[in-house]
C-alpha cells in the first residue's frame, strides 16, 4: 500500500482481493462474487483527497468458477436418465469512479468526529458470455442475459464515516450506458463497510 498524507490532503493506493465459495445456480453471464458466483478476484484502489473533495478509482478482475449440477430425471419410458449441466462464466473487468464532497464537520475538532459526505459513483463492468453445456454438449442460448456485455450505472448517495474505518452508505442508482441483467432499476442500496489496516 502507498500512502502520502498531508494537511487536508492525501493520496493512497491499495490492493484488494476477494474470494467466494458460493455454489448456487446463476442464470446470467454477469458474475457476482458477493451473492451468486464462486470464484476469486482482485484489483487496486486509488484515492485522492484535497480539502473537502475526494475522488476514488477502483479497477479489478473477477474470475468466476464453473457451476456444475448433476442428477437424474425420468424419461418418457419412465426410466431414470442421468444428466450433467455446466454453466461456464466469462471473466469480468470492474471499473468504478467515485466523487465525494464533505458536508460535515466544517472544522475538525477531533480525529474521531464522524464525517457526512455526499457522493456520485459510476459503477461499470465488462464481462464475457456464459456457455451452457448439457451432458457435455453446448446449448445455443440467445438470451440477452447470457451474452457478453458491459454497462455503467450512476449512483448518488449520502455517507457517514466513523473513526475513518467504518462507512455507512445510502444511495440510489440508475443505468447511464446499457444495463445489468442481474437487477431491477432503480437500485436502492444500504451498505456498511469496515476497513482493516495492516502496517
Amino acid at each position: 500500500m502507498l500512502s502520502i498524507d498531508g494537511e487536508k490532503k492525501h493520496f493512497r493506493v491499495a490492493a484488494y482481493g476477494e474470494v467466494s465459495t458460493v455454489r448456487t445456480a446463476h442464470d446470467e453471464a454477469e458474475p457476482d462474487l458477493q451473492e451468486n458466483n464462486g470464484g476469486y478476484g482482485g484489483g487496486i484502489i486509488v484515492t485522492k483527497l484535497q480539502n473537502r473533495y475526494a475522488a476514488s478509482f477502483t479497477t479489478g478482475v473477477m474470475m468466476p468458477n464453473t457451476y456444475t449440477e448433476a442428477g437424474s430425471r425420468p424419461n418418457f419410458a419412465g426410466q431414470s436418465t442421468d444428466y450433467t449441466i455446466e454453466m461456464i462464466y466469462g471473466r469480468a473487468l470492474v471499473y468504478n469512479l467515485s466523487l465525494g464532497y464533505l458536508l460535515y464537520p466544517r472544522t475538525y475538532k477531533s480525529y474521531y468526529q464522524p464525517n457526512y459526505n455526499v457522493y456520485v459513483e459510476f459503477l461499470g463492468r465488462s464481462y464475457g458470455a456464459a456457455t451452457v453445456l448439457i451432458n457435455n454438449e453446448r446449448i445455443e442460448a440467445n438470451a440477452p442475459a447470457l451474452v457478453r456485455g458491459d454497462y455503467i450505472e450512476a449512483h448518488v448517495g449520502i455517507q457517514k464515516i466513523i473513526n475513518s474505518n467504518f462507512r455507512l452508505n445510502l444511495s440510489i442508482g440508475f443505468p447511464v450506458f446499457r444495463k445489468s441483467y442481474t437487477r431491477f432499476y432503480p437500485v436502492d442500496m444500504i451498505s456498511a463497510q469496515r476497513y482493516f489496516y495492516f502496517e
